[in-house]
């Protein structure tokens, strides 16, 4: 992934993380109750609400934790992704 690439995927993390974040205050759950009922530790869920990983990389959760996180939030995984995801085909 190029540098612009990689700046416009940060940035569409951490927007994900703040729906992410949003959500869970809305339904009145902890980041652990919330980590735990999706099958996550919370540390990793930490990492997704901040939009980057320990070692300084960005977020980029899969499917099924997407999926879990969404049911135990009592919403789908298209109300958690943001809108106009950065244009990630190779070349561009």
């Amino acid at each position: 992934m190029t540098g612009a690439k990689t700046d416009e995927w940060a940035d569409y993390a951490r927007r994900l993380g703040i729906a992410l974040n949003r959500r869970r205050h809305e339904v009145g759950l902890s980041q652990e109750r919330l980590a735990n009922a999706a099958g996550l530790t919370r540390g990793y869920y930490q990492q997704l609400e901040q939009g980057a990983s320990r070692t300084g990389r960005v977020a980029n959760p899969t499917i099924q934790n997407l999926i879990a996180l969404a049911q135990v939030l009592d919403t789908t995984v298209g109300e958690l992704i943001p809108p106009d995801p950065p244009d990630m085909r190779a070349g561009r």
